[in-house]
């Protein structure tokens, strides 16, 4: 099969009808060390067929993964692919493709996207190929979240200029869509350090699990998975993280991989926020379902100083409101009711959307809110660049069972802000609270890493916002031998944050070259995101050149670099070859495709008495997959809290709030409760004056929180700082009841909280 500079396909012959599909089957295996992960995907392709086949099949990529190495193994025998600049690589194909040599090729579409090809795979032939990568995984409210995608959905392409390459984006990225494939997928996952593991679970598929001393192994509960949703998988932490830093050396350099948590801001500034809802026609179903239900819950948390906007996209923009409102309980409510009547329609056209938000006024942060299936990344990420000088972050939260996380992350890079992913199962309400709540703390500046007084090299402008983890790659030239620790440094907030962090060699089962090839991979995404912005074709050049050369140096797979490997060993193949463009299967639930609901059966970790090992509960019982995944089934979530939140502070409206905290069935019951608390009463009969009203329902939300959720206070307190304020003024400064008041409903709420969970198992 012949084909271009470019990678586009060529004119081959097409294969005649019933050629069976030679991928039978991928496997994934990964082991989870701290916050770095390293995988390996295994696929069978066995040719069944009495012609010999030249195949494209596509793969997606994890957010921050690197590739580092192609194997295929074929009569017992293993050959390994080397990495060469992306011409050089295609040209090395075509030509032993054409002498009849077997040969694959791995190229990246997109940073997200890759295509492989097998050339000359012979009747009867039967190899097993291996693709190795490692990536750092995503941390949000005391959990790591480990994604391993396995669908593309389709991405809209709006008419664009063309780019110089002779294969569009849009060409290369139209796949053989299909609702089911042959092929399926199987998951395993090792976790280390199973002793600071609270509880292990997935919103995406079933699980089993197997607890040793040294692991928890985590598998899909079915074999041949289908490979139409990515594979979620959630590991909460008994308690937070310890900053922890490894070091390696490498091409006579040290790599430095550095991980601590920054410190929360001590006062929030007023924020002005655009939300930016998706009304895509990808988004119908549960999708927008989901979308609606986030951006109403941020609304909610924001505070009374803030200021915001509400706006949905598809085909055009639409206007939630006329101006740029204060956060209060009218503009609230007209907000939400306005998110509720809108509907999924049109294309993605998420460029223009943004120029009509940027030129409506002046805002701290724009929140968009879609599936990411957008094919102008790099339009979008230079004008998100260019508004990130002028003062505005760009933040993204990516839903649905297969995201564009690799067009949501250049943008969200471009932009200088943070993303994060729904699954359809998640419950979207504190995956987006989480990020809202980063958004809120602002961001950190100055952020620098050093080694006895010299500078570590950052490979790119590092972003990171306060009370969030900061994870940093450094190198330094020339190599200490034994380094001991490793200072972080930062301006927080407007205050200078130091952080000495120990050093430590990493794991035997992560090679020396794993950091160095971190580092790599986000110094090329930088010199090509700068390339992307250039003003000259000539420095644009130049600039995709130094990448192609750094990742051809240390040995990665990026979108300047490609590998390939040639089988010259045996035979060759003779004969006509016939071309397989493997089917992707669609992802589910995209554009509002459904699927039956199945059983999913959630894991629930619990500690054995000697309090060294994890063990299964007995009382796990299966949920459905739309279910709510929650660790006290039964008991209202803190998030349905914080829906009646009033800006400045306290909760409302009162009988609904007091309903919510006792966890009643009646008011009649709920009055009889409070007979005798003359402040509680005054509440309930709304006989209280306004300010004394809100510190007072400030001070219940802030004592049932505590009471039934405080294991996570790190994902709600962010977002009740001014109720937390006007608590603690109802009892300093109450009347000499309302202490006492408090008192009771605490013990009151901690006890409604227990028989709840009680009820439930």
């Amino acid at each position: 099969m012949k084909m271009d500079e470019a990678g586009g396909r060529c004119c081959a012959m097409e294969s005649p009808d019933g050629i069976a599909i030679p991928l039978t089957g991928v496997a994934v295996e990964g082991t989870l060390h701290g916050s770095l992960l390293s995988v390996c995907m295994q696929q069978r392709w066995t040719n069944t067929n009495q012609v010999p086949l030249e195949t494209l099949w596509h793969v997606p990529l994890p957010e921050h993964a690197v590739v580092r190495s192609l194997e295929i193994e074929r009569g017992g025998a293993s050959r390994k692919a080397i990495v060469l600049k992306r011409d050089e690589a295609f040209n090395r194909y075509e030509e032993a493709t054409e002498e009849g040599w077997r040969s694959a090729l791995l190229d990246a579409e997109t940073e997200g996207v890759l295509s492989f090809r097998l050339g000359n795979l012979d009747a009867g032939d039967s190899i097993l190929v291996t693709l190795g990568w490692v990536g750092i995984v995503e941390e949000s409210a005391g959990a790591l979240r480990i994604r391993i995608p396995t669908a593309i959905a389709p991405r809209y392409f709006p008419a664009l200029p063309d780019d110089g390459q002779q294969v569009p984006l849009e060409e290369r990225l139209s796949l053989p869509w299909t609702d089911r494939v042959p092929y399926g997928i199987t998951v395993k996952m090792a976790i280390d350090d199973p002793a600071s593991v609270r509880q292990v679970f997935s919103p995406s598929h079933p699980l089993s699990l197997e607890f040793s001393d040294q692991r928890i192994m985590v598998q899909v509960g079915s074999d041949d998975a289908p490979m139409d949703r990515d594979f979620v998988l959630e590991v909460a932490m008994k308690e937070e993280r310890q900053p922890h830093a490894w070091y390696t050396h490498s091409h006579g350099d040290l790599w430095i991989a550095a991980d601590a948590k920054l410190p929360a801001p001590a006062q929030l500034q007023p924020r002005t926020i655009a939300f930016l809802l998706d009304t895509s026609g990808s988004m119908e179903g549960e999708s927008l379902n989901a979308a609606k239900k986030a951006l109403k819950a941020c609304i909610g948390a924001l505070g009374k100083a803030d200021r915001f906007g509400v706006f949905a996209f598809n085909s055009i923009v639409h206007d939630g409101q006329k101006h740029v409102h204060a956060a209060d309980e009218q503009s609230m409510k007209a907000a939400r009711k306005w998110i509720d009547r809108q509907e999924a329609e049109g294309g993605t056209e998420l460029l223009a959307a943004l120029e009509h938000v940027w030129a409506w006024g002046k805002w701290t942060d724009v929140l968009v809110i879609t599936d990411g299936e957008t094919g102008d990344t790099d339009r979008i990420a230079g004008m998100a660049s260019r508004q990130k000088e002028g003062g505005t972050r760009l933040h993204i939260l990516g839903i649905g069972s297969a995201p564009a996380v690799d067009a949501i992350a250049r943008i969200v890079r471009a932009g200088g802000g943070m993303y994060g992913t729904v699954h359809p199962n998640d419950r979207i309400e504190p995956r987006t609270l989480a990020l809202f709540g980063a958004l809120l703390a602002g961001t950190v500046e100055n952020i620098a890493m050093m080694l006895d007084g010299h500078p570590c090299e950052l490979p790119a402008e590092a972003a990171a916002c306060a009370g969030q983890r900061l994870r940093l790659f450094g190198r330094l030239s020339p190599a200490q031998e034994s380094p001991a620790s490793v200072q972080l440094q930062a301006i927080v907030a407007g205050e200078p944050w130091q952080c000495e962090v120990p050093l430590a060699q990493p794991d035997a089962s992560l090679d020396a070259g794993t950091i160095p090839s971190l580092w790599a991979s986000e110094k090329v995404a930088a010199l090509l995101d700068q390339a992307t912005m250039s003003d000259t074709r000539h420095k644009s050049t130049q600039l995709e050149q130094e990448a192609a050369d750094l990742a051809v140096r240390h040995g990665i797979l990026t979108p300047v670099s490609s590998m390939v490997l040639i089988d010259d060993e045996g035979e060759k193949v003779g004969g006509n070859v016939y071309f397989k463009d493997i089917p992707v299967v669609l992802p589910h639930g995209w554009g509002g495709r459904t699927a039956a609901y199945c059983k999913l059966y959630m894991p629930r970790l619990a500690v054995s008495q000697d309090m060294s090992q994890p063990i299964l509960r007995e009382d796990a019982a299966p949920l459905h997959f739309a279910a709510a995944l929650s660790d006290k089934p039964g008991v209202a979530p803190w998030w349905d809290l914080l829906a009646l939140q009033i800006p400045g502070g306290g909760f409302g409206p009162i009988p609904e709030l007091l309903a919510f905290l006792r966890l009643v069935e009646s008011s009649g019951e709920l009055a009889a409760s409070l007979a005798g608390e003359s402040l509680l009463s005054a509440l309930l009969a709304g006989q209280l004056a306004a300010e004394k009203e809100r510190s007072l329902t400030a001070a219940l939300g802030i004592a049932w929180l505590e009471s039934v959720w405080g294991e996570e206070a790190y994902s709600w307190e962010p977002l009740v700082r001014e109720s937390r304020m006007l608590a603690a003024e109802s009892v300093e400064n109450g009347d000499g009841t309302s202490r006492a008041a408090i008192e009771w409903a605490r013990s009151v709420l901690a006890q409604a909280g227990n028989e709840a969970v009680q009820r439930s198992t």
